[in-house]
């Protein structure tokens, strides 16, 4: 047991013969045997609040980087006060497809720290259902923002080869399935531009649409994905290659609305394929890691250091191959 984080933690290593690389789960135990306190964070925020004033970068640009259907769309660029390690992280927000903006921060405020280590942070918007946001639309847009990134990534200081995608929620849907090498080509503006991210983060997303009809579905899936034709295309569970990037998954083991089976499945069809990556469980918590069922909630500094640390080790795995 972490005495500073309250981390209790499990991690082992699978690997396969046929495989050149491995899946690394790693199970995070929160609060056993007692109830325990977590830390106090500074400058904490929620998926569903906007960014903090306590927020300083050292410099905020509005871009816009794309117009589809007569709609023109946007991304803010936060740039460090300390020197550009070189990396940039594009955020996908939450919403369910229906709500939020680019002003929407990430979970655990950690859009924050990473900028605060150096990271170029863009945020983008992306249209949402009640302006045609739908599926295929949105996944045009999540690339045309990808592509802008790795365009102008030398502009701010990081490597184009080195662009990451993060998403919560909704947004870790379209993180994730930006990043297939092998979405049906009909729907990329040019398939012939696209090249993949370094690195995707998945935060308690949804990653497979075709566990039920969608008479049986939520509302807020029902309108993202209007026919059930749709189910498998907007399932980037469906597009899963050897040639995708590592995918780092957090997901909450008693979340309600983005159940934890979708993480853990896609981990697992992720680590069949061969794709490098990780996966955090964190207990007793719900949709947002908020507390689930009246116990104490994860501890959110243990949940930025793994993302930091996980990003770091895959990111050099990948360069020595």
């Amino acid at each position: 047991m972490d005495e500073q984080t309250g981390l209790n933690s499990q991690r082992f290593t699978i690997q396969v013969p046929r495989l050149r690389w491995r899946w690394r789960i790693l199970l995070v135990l929160l609060c056993l045997g007692g109830v325990l306190e977590s830390r106090s964070i500074v400058a904490s925020w929620g998926a569903d609040k906007t960014l903090p004033v306590s927020f300083r970068p050292a410099s905020e640009t509005h871009m816009l980087y794309a117009v589809h259907d007569a709609t023109e769309l946007h991304l803010t660029v936060w740039e460090p006060l300390t020197k550009p390690n070189g990396r940039m992280v594009l955020f996908f927000h939450a919403g369910g497809w229906i709500t939020g903006s680019r002003r929407t921060a990430g979970p655990d405020s950690i859009l924050l720290t990473l900028c605060e280590q150096g990271y170029v942070i863009a945020s983008a918007d992306y249209r949402l259902v009640d302006a045609c946001g739908t599926f295929p639309a949105n996944l045009r847009d999540c690339r045309a923002a990808l592509e802008w990134c790795q365009t102008h990534a030398s502009d701010y200081g990081a490597d184009p080869s080195q662009v990451i995608l993060m998403g919560a929620s909704a947004g870790a849907h379209l993180a994730a399935i930006t990043a297939a090498a092998t979405p049906d080509r009909r729907w990329d503006r040019d398939p012939r531009k696209f090249t993949p991210p370094a690195l995707v983060v998945g935060i308690y997303g949804i990653y497979d649409f075709t566990g039920c009809a969608l008479s049986e579905s939520p509302d807020w899936i029902r309108a993202m994905v209007v026919e059930d034709s749709l189910r498998e295309p907007a399932s980037p569970q469906s597009w899963i290659s050897p040639a995708d990037p590592p995918v780092i998954l957090l997901a909450a083991e008693d979340d309600r609305t983005t159940p934890y089976v979708q993480s853990r499945d896609y981990a697992l069809a992720l680590w069949a394929a061969g794709i490098d990556g990780s996966l955090l469980t964190v207990k007793h918590a719900d949709h947002k890691f908020e507390p689930a069922w009246g116990t104490p909630s994860p501890n959110a500094e243990g949940r930025r250091t793994f993302i930091v640390e996980e990003i770091d080790r895959l990111l050099t795995e990948t360069k020595k191959h």
